[in-house]
Protein backbone atom coordinates (compact mmCIF):
# COMPACT_ATOMS: atom_id res chain seq x y z
CA UNK A 1 0.00 0.00 0.00
CA UNK A 2 2.64 2.90 0.95
CA UNK A 3 4.38 1.66 -2.35
CA UNK A 4 1.11 2.36 -4.70
CA UNK A 5 1.01 5.55 -2.67
CA UNK A 6 4.70 6.70 -3.08
CA UNK A 7 3.91 5.97 -6.86
CA UNK A 8 0.79 8.06 -6.95
CA UNK A 9 2.31 11.01 -5.67
CA UNK A 10 5.36 11.05 -8.35
CA UNK A 11 2.56 10.30 -10.76
CA UNK A 12 0.85 13.53 -9.80
CA UNK A 13 3.89 15.15 -9.43
CA UNK A 14 4.71 14.52 -12.70
CA UNK A 15 0.84 15.51 -14.37
CA UNK A 16 0.99 18.58 -12.43
CA UNK A 17 4.38 19.53 -13.48
CA UNK A 18 3.43 18.63 -17.55
CA UNK A 19 -0.09 20.34 -17.01
CA UNK A 20 2.15 23.85 -15.90
CA UNK A 21 4.45 23.38 -18.74
CA UNK A 22 1.77 22.80 -20.93
CA UNK A 23 -0.20 26.23 -19.70
CA UNK A 24 2.84 28.44 -19.59
CA UNK A 25 3.75 27.20 -23.33
CA UNK A 26 0.25 28.25 -24.28
CA UNK A 27 -0.04 31.39 -22.21
CA UNK A 28 2.79 32.35 -24.36
CA UNK A 29 1.68 31.28 -27.91
CA UNK A 30 -1.78 33.18 -26.88
CA UNK A 31 -0.33 36.46 -25.83
CA UNK A 32 2.25 36.48 -28.07
CA UNK A 33 -0.30 35.94 -31.25
CA UNK A 34 -2.34 38.62 -29.30
CA UNK A 35 0.56 40.63 -29.74
CA UNK A 36 1.86 39.90 -33.19
CA UNK A 37 -2.00 40.49 -34.83
CA UNK A 38 -2.92 43.92 -33.43
CA UNK A 39 -3.44 46.71 -34.78
CA UNK A 40 -1.34 49.37 -32.40
CA UNK A 41 1.66 47.15 -31.26
CA UNK A 42 2.33 49.82 -28.11
CA UNK A 43 -0.43 49.58 -26.89
CA UNK A 44 -1.84 46.14 -27.17
CA UNK A 45 1.72 45.21 -25.74
CA UNK A 46 0.90 47.29 -22.67
CA UNK A 47 -2.21 45.98 -22.10
CA UNK A 48 -1.11 42.71 -22.22
CA UNK A 49 1.53 42.82 -20.11
CA UNK A 50 -0.49 45.26 -17.17
CA UNK A 51 -2.95 42.32 -17.30
CA UNK A 52 -0.53 39.43 -17.02
CA UNK A 53 1.01 41.17 -14.18
CA UNK A 54 -2.52 41.76 -12.69
CA UNK A 55 -2.54 45.68 -12.86
CA UNK A 56 -5.56 45.89 -14.56
CA UNK A 57 -7.54 47.47 -11.44
CA UNK A 58 -7.68 50.89 -11.83
CA UNK A 59 -7.46 52.49 -8.39
CA UNK A 60 -10.51 54.54 -7.54
CA UNK A 61 -9.58 56.03 -4.35
CA UNK A 62 -11.59 59.10 -3.06
CA UNK A 63 -9.12 62.14 -3.08
CA UNK A 64 -9.61 65.88 -1.90
CA UNK A 65 -7.65 68.73 -2.03
CA UNK A 66 -7.48 71.79 0.51
CA UNK A 67 -7.09 75.14 -1.31
CA UNK A 68 -7.45 78.29 0.75
CA UNK A 69 -10.21 77.46 2.81
CA UNK A 70 -12.28 75.16 0.39
CA UNK A 71 -12.07 71.22 0.13
CA UNK A 72 -12.17 70.39 -3.19
CA UNK A 73 -13.73 66.52 -3.71
CA UNK A 74 -14.55 66.63 -7.96
CA UNK A 75 -11.12 64.75 -9.64
CA UNK A 76 -11.84 67.27 -12.62
CA UNK A 77 -11.54 70.48 -10.45
CA UNK A 78 -8.81 68.72 -8.03
CA UNK A 79 -6.57 68.38 -11.48
CA UNK A 80 -7.78 71.50 -13.00
CA UNK A 81 -6.18 72.97 -9.71
CA UNK A 82 -2.83 71.00 -10.34
CA UNK A 83 -2.87 72.19 -14.06
CA UNK A 84 -2.74 76.01 -13.12
CA UNK A 85 -0.45 75.40 -10.13
CA UNK A 86 2.06 73.66 -12.95
CA UNK A 87 1.56 75.51 -15.63
CA UNK A 88 3.12 79.16 -14.32
CA UNK A 89 6.27 77.28 -13.89
CA UNK A 90 7.81 77.85 -17.08
CA UNK A 91 6.29 81.38 -17.39
CA UNK A 92 8.41 82.24 -13.93
CA UNK A 93 11.15 79.87 -15.12
CA UNK A 94 12.01 81.72 -18.37
CA UNK A 95 11.47 84.97 -16.85
CA UNK A 96 14.78 84.26 -14.68
CA UNK A 97 16.19 83.52 -17.90
CA UNK A 98 15.70 86.28 -19.89
CA UNK A 99 18.01 88.33 -17.62
CA UNK A 100 20.96 86.05 -19.20
CA UNK A 101 22.91 87.64 -22.13
CA UNK A 102 24.08 85.22 -24.09
CA UNK A 103 26.31 86.00 -27.44
CA UNK A 104 26.97 83.87 -30.51
CA UNK A 105 29.91 84.39 -32.74
CA UNK A 106 29.18 85.02 -36.13
CA UNK A 107 26.47 84.31 -38.29
CA UNK A 108 24.54 80.80 -37.06
CA UNK A 109 24.55 77.87 -39.80
CA UNK A 110 22.09 75.41 -39.39
CA UNK A 111 24.17 72.56 -40.99
CA UNK A 112 27.03 72.96 -39.23
CA UNK A 113 28.33 72.22 -35.83
CA UNK A 114 31.46 74.21 -33.94
CA UNK A 115 33.28 72.77 -31.05
CA UNK A 116 35.78 74.26 -28.40
CA UNK A 117 38.29 72.82 -26.83
CA UNK A 118 37.48 71.35 -23.32
CA UNK A 119 38.85 69.55 -20.48
CA UNK A 120 38.45 66.73 -18.66
CA UNK A 121 37.20 68.63 -15.40
CA UNK A 122 34.94 70.37 -17.21
CA UNK A 123 33.11 67.59 -18.98
CA UNK A 124 33.13 65.43 -15.19
CA UNK A 125 31.55 68.74 -13.58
Amino acid sequence: RNRNTFAFKNLLKMEKQKYESLLRKTKQEYMTNKILNSKNLNADTWKVITRDLGRNTKNRANISLRSNANLITDPNVIANQFNECFKGIPEQLAINFNNLNYSFKGKRIESSMFLHPTSEKEILK
